[in-house]
């Protein structure tokens, strides 16, 4: 590859006084960044840059950060006006945005992979002068599919940013209470169980996010209330957010799995899939789903089973591959021990009352012992949480109401969740829970509907996956296992999204009517998952 120089271009200001005033002018000169427009290595489907987030040093030897707006004049784009003190500064960081605020253009570092590919690498050495305009044009690389942050020597596609993990956990349980409130219901089954993973839904979608615009993308934030959070801040959240929990679970098995397949020779924006593969850790790879829908349907289950442990391997079918252009999918693992097992020798069977009255046999653990566990009760309500592993960092909640489920289930939020596990204390119970297996499919298509997010379904924008229209979202399924036994749990959920053309006592806790159960981080209290179980059988494996 040819390589280029970048540009230093000073300009004289004859008239400085509509930039300055008073005594900044003696201090102060004006610097403009820029890209070549004749040395953009563009396609047809690469966006039009809008705007550049940059990094640079001053005399003070302090590290400042800004996003400027670019303007076309001529052959290059330029930024507004930025009014610096005079002096030496050293330009750090250089990142060229489309209007959707995805990364486009990067300028490389020194010592970089991409550095070899431009004749002088960042940083650039640059003097402010007096009464003056300096212009900074950098070299840029186009960013590509499969490049990383690492490979021009960054270590995220923007500025740093602090997660703010309590706010963005409160995001996506408010959104898992959302939804679950409407499948709960409408169970999927005669027994009326319901199992779902808010995280599994918020990471979906927060894909899905990443390729929509205009009234979609708002949408979406509101249905998904994230919309106090810009979209660097939101996509870095969604990667710290992940390594957080990951951390976490020293202890237990936990993943986050996530791909995404497009219909090979279909014009997708290498912005967007670049954004998903460095957030999402999304492997990317083509899928000719008109051509073979039957191993197109194979390959996206058969993906399903290898990250769930085999616990989901049936999501899709073929008869829907034929309109696809891309589908995107997470999976979501959990297996862990509880911190105390349960004695397999006196599980034994007991009656289960379910809420229309039936009762039903179940297989009833029950602990030998007292448990010491996190408890929060009242005449209402009975709240225990159960840990998995020595340092507890994940639960198993369970939440036993005296009024009905389904009254009970409507009324509750995200405010009781948080006041009953802020208000837990350890406490000694002898717990009796029954034993649990269930499976769970949901087309998510009226569930989304019903949330405010029906365009979705019919007209989306999805101007940041690709410059052609006449899509929408054809296939959103949502699939979850959960399995109890007197040793731990294990939980797995898939979602998939195809776009087409405690006080001391020693109580007995008995949960021998209908229950909700909840898998989560116990710092954060982020939901995993979430279950309603009305009528719970013997287990016949």
């Amino acid at each position: 590859m040819k390589k280029l120089g970048f540009l230093i271009i000073v300009l004289m200001i004859f008239s400085a006084c509509s930039w300055f005033d008073g005594d900044q002018l003696a201090q102060q000169g004006v610097a403009q960044f820029g890209v070549s427009n004749a040395r953009l290595q563009k396609t047809v489907s690469t966006p039009t840059p809008d705007h550049v987030r940059i990094s640079y040093i001053n005399s003070a030897s302090e590290l400042i950060s800004d996003e400027l707006e670019l303007s076309l004049f001529n052959t290059t784009y330029l930024s507004e006006p930025l009014m610096l003190n005079i002096g030496d500064y050293s330009l750090e960081e250089f990142i060229v945005c489309d209007a959707n605020d995805s990364v486009i253009y990067l300028s490389p570092k020194t010592g970089s992979d991409k550095a070899d590919l431009v004749s002088q690498p960042l940083p650039l050495i640059f003097t402010v002068l007096k009464d003056s305009t300096i212009q900074i044009i950098p070299e840029v690389v186009r960013v590509d599919i499969n490049d990383t942050p690492e490979n021009f020597g960054y270590t995220e596609f923007g500025f740093e940013i602090i997660g703010d993990n309590e706010g963005f956990v409160r995001c996506m349980n408010q959104f898992g209470f959302d939804v679950f409130k409407i499948l709960a219901g409408n169970p999927i089954d005669s027994a009326q169980n319901n199992f779902i993973s808010p995280i599994s839904l918020n990471y979906a979608l927060g894909m899905l996010y990443n390729a929509t615009g205009g009234n979609t993308s708002d949408m979406l934030k509101r249905v998904m209330h994230l919309d106090a959070y810009t979209d660097p801040e939101r996509n870095v959240m969604y990667k710290q957010y992940k390594e957080y929990l990951y951390d976490q679970a020293s202890e237990i098995e936990f993943a986050l799995a996530h791909a995404i397949w497009y219909l090979p020779g279909y014009d997708i924006y290498n912005s967007y899939l670049s954004t998903c593969r460095y957030y999402f850790d999304s492997k990317i790879s083509e899928l000719n789903f008109s051509g073979d829908p039957q191993g197109a349907a194979d390959t996206i289950n058969q993906w399903c089973a290898d990250n769930t442990n085999d616990r989901i391997d049936h999501v899709v079918d073929a008869s829907e591959m034929p309109p696809k252009v891309l589908v995107l999918g997470n999976a979501t693992y959990f297996k862990g021990d509880f911190k105390v097992s349960m004695d397999t020798s006196i599980t034994m069977p007991a009656d289960f009352v379910a809420s229309d009255g039936d009762t039903v046999t179940c297989d009833m653990m029950c602990s030998q012992s007292v448990m010491y566990i996190k408890r929060y009760h009242n005449e209402t309500i009975e709240v225990v949480s159960i840990p998995f592993g020595e340092q507890e960092n994940y639960l198993m909640t369970l939440i036993l109401p005296e009024i009905p489920i389904d009254e009970f289930v409507e009324s509750m939020d995200i405010q009781d969740w948080e006041y009953w596990m802020d208000n837990s204390i350890n406490e000694g119970i002898f717990l009796h829970f029954p034993k649990i297996k269930v499976d769970t499919l949901y087309n998510m298509k009226e569930t989304m509907e019903k949330l405010g997010a029906a365009q979705l379904f019919t007209d989306p924008d999805l101007s940041r996956m690709t410059p052609n229209d006449g899509l929408f979202v054809g296939t959103f399924k949502h699939a979850a296992f959960l399995k109890v036994d007197e040793k731990g749990a294990e939980a797995a959920a898939v979602t998939i999204i195809g776009i087409d053309i405690g006080i001391h006592t020693n109580d007995t806790v008995r949960f021998d009517k209908p229950f909700l159960l909840v898998l989560q981080e116990a710092e954060t209290k982020a939901i995993l998952f979430i279950g309603r179980f009305d009528k719970v059988k013997q287990i016949i494996d």
